[in-house]
């Protein structure tokens, strides 16, 4: 009898262990409330405005002649192609729905479904990619003199390991003698 007690209250405080993951309909209605797939297409779409600004970095301004420009054109061509089988909303949607019913509880899913209908809730999903836009900006603002700092700091150490170390296979110098 006197075990009684902590096993009821073992069983009781473990039972959300063994409670089942949300059902799929529930994950799929939070990804349909916070607008995943238009999210995933904002992200395809800045995807692409780094293509082509990477592709004007890279051609520096130069005038392509038609092969040239036919080059470009068909890479894009296939990375527009290639882009949209890998990251189409109906390929990455199950794996989407897994991972939310793996990470989260149906209790957690439910309250994110009911804060997400609330007029704070969609305030959130329409602001957020503003708000990951803008401290994206401000993060690479950061990150580029740091950047610049650690490429000169192993620079500078890839220079001194080079003027200290001898070709691969080459002879070394004999070591000094021990002292006695």
């Amino acid at each position: 009898m006197k075990y009684l007690a902590p096993l009821a209250a073992t069983l009781l405080f473990s039972a959300g262990a063994f409670a089942a993951g949300p059902s799929t309909e529930s994950v799929e209605q939070l990804l349909a409330v916070t607008k995943s797939e238009q999210v995933l297409g904002a992200a395809r779409a800045s995807m692409d405005n780094n293509l082509q600004s990477l592709i004007s970095k890279a051609i520096q301004g130069r005038q392509l002649n038609p092969k040239g420009k036919k080059a470009i054109d068909d890479f894009v061509k296939e990375y527009n192609t290639t882009v949209s089988n890998e990251l189409s909303w109906s390929k990455l949607k199950p794996n989407y729905v897994k991972v939310y019913a793996e990470t989260f509880t149906q209790d957690e899913i439910n309250g994110m479904l009911a804060f997400y209908k609330t007029p704070a809730g969609q305030a959130m999903i329409q602001k957020m990619p503003v708000v990951m836009q803008k401290t994206m900006v401000m993060t690479q603002q950061q990150v580029q003199p740091m950047m610049q700092k650690i490429q000169t700091s192993l620079n500078k150490a890839l220079h001194e390991a080079q003027e200290n170390s001898t070709p691969a296979g080459a002879p070394t110098a004999p070591a000094a003698p021990a002292a006695k």
